[in-house]
């Protein structure tokens, strides 16, 4: 019976170690880092051999051992951790946290395969050690690590290191996890006290059992960041702040622009006059003025400015801008929004021109005009290569994903604040974009 004790501890010491590893892999290690694991596996070992259950009957005698069982393996953990990776204190106790919680699901997994014939495949009602229980616990534990590293460990790595820990939380989990291993002890410990003869596959045995399993579950959720707003803050406040500098680029072009277009105008009335006087040919230099020169009147002023800095963009990249724009309808939306949302339409459209080798495919059709009360924008341009496209949504194409992609995001915030539609396609390497407002 004491080799039974000694090789389920030592079990439960490995799986406490494989848990928290799956979680812990990502962060930085320390240069001694396997000296420490060394030392936990030590320590754990002594624990499984040396630490007796404390003896006698009862509830309270039940739940201290329980206690005894399952509180120095996770400090064992939480030790480890520190010594073998360069980690902050929360990080380290709710990675242990998550590995202690996915050992306890494992061990519930174990438990109800075991459930089955609890004669041959439980550990419980072996008088001598057996291979089939021990199979049985290592396929469960193999099955149950596997999917909550897949589901839970990238999510809790990414919610304990993006930001500020939150107390709320952290207590939340703490108080959660401890309570569940109470809970779950004095239960069994409870049907124990009062049975000498526990039947395993009992209804109230079995339901102790599904209740622990779905509070583990919910722990890992809420560790995993599952029920946390925290990812849509961020995005929030990112696409705040892209929107800010937007607003700040606007007013800068705006000024920018009006020194440009007075400048331009005084120089191409100087060239023009040079030229009569002196018979000679200034095309050459009229070309590069007119460039600058602000010719597109769209009755918008933020779309002309817009136009303006992209025609020079378009000239230089050997793009062929047509376009028919007639703005006057969209007076009905804030100058900065006109900003943003043409200024990311051009931009994606050039972006994808620029990759095209031929340049004679290089067009960009851009069309604002009024259709049965709607007012309809259209983009239209050629592209090579794959678009992106996850759960219906165009997705940027750029490597750093992080940082991109709200072009799209604040094209679409846009639209939809000023209650508008729109259809993005891509069929035979001709890319679309459509936005509808009505008007009222």
């Amino acid at each position: 019976m004491f080799g039974q004790l000694v090789l389920i501890k030592a079990l439960c010491s490995v799986e406490i170690l494989v848990s928290t590893a799956l979680f812990a892999r990502g962060l930085k290690k320390r240069r001694f880092w396997w000296l420490s694991l060394i030392a936990v596996s030590i320590a754990m070992a002594c624990w499984a051999i040396f630490i007796k259950p404390i003896p006698g009957e009862g509830i309270w005698v039940s739940l201290s051992g329980g206690m005894l069982m399952f509180l120095p393996l996770w400090l064992f953990s939480v030790i480890g951790l520190f010594f073998a990776f360069y980690a902050s204190p929360y990080e380290i106790i709710m990675i242990a946290i998550a590995g202690y919680t996915t050992q306890k699901i494992g061990s519930l997994v174990e438990t109800f395969v075991a459930l089955i014939n609890p004669k041959e495949l439980g550990f419980i009602m072996q008088e001598n050690i057996r291979f089939l229980p021990i199979l049985v616990l290592v396929i469960s534990d193999a099955v149950t690590y596997t999917i909550c590293s897949i589901i839970f460990a990238k999510r809790l790595r990414k919610t304990i290191s993006s930001g500020k820990p939150k107390p709320a939380r952290f207590a939340l989990v703490v108080a959660a996890t401890f309570a569940n291993l109470l809970f779950g002890l004095m239960y069994t410990s409870g049907i124990e006290a009062g049975s000498s003869a526990v039947d395993p596959t009992s209804p109230v045995l079995i339901v102790g059992y599904l209740q622990n399993f779905l509070c583990c579950v919910l722990i890992l959720c809420v560790l995993s960041g599952f029920f946390s707003t925290d990812a849509a803050e961020k995005e929030l406040e990112q696409s705040k702040m892209v929107y800010a500098i937007s607003r700040a680029n606007y007013k800068n072009e705006k000024a920018v622009s009006e020194i440009i277009n007075k400048k331009v105008h005084d120089l191409k009335h100087r060239v023009l006059e040079i030229a009569q006087n002196n018979h000679v040919d200034f095309t050459d230099i009229d070309e590069v003025v007119n460039i600058y020169d602000s010719s597109i009147h769209t009755n918008s002023e933020a779309l002309d400015i817009v136009i303006q800095q992209k025609q020079l963009i378009c000239q230089t990249q050997q793009i062929q801008l047509d376009m028919m724009c007639n703005a006057e309808k969209l007076s009905f939306m804030k100058n900065t929004d006109i900003f943003v949302l043409f200024g990311n339409l051009f931009d994606n459209a050039i972006q994808a021109l620029c990759k095209l080798e031929d340049t004679n495919r290089r067009i960009l059709n851009v069309r604002i005009y009024e259709k049965a009360g709607m007012l309809i924008i259209g983009f239209e341009n050629e592209y090579d290569g794959e678009v992106l496209l996850e759960h219906g949504e165009y997705k940027t194409t750029k490597s750093n994903k992080e940082n991109h992609g709200y072009g799209i995001r604040s094209i679409k915030e846009i639209v939809e604040k000023y209650q508008g539609g729109i259809q993005i396609t891509s069929d035979d390497h001709v890319f679309k974009t459509a936005i509808s407002f009505v008007l009222h």
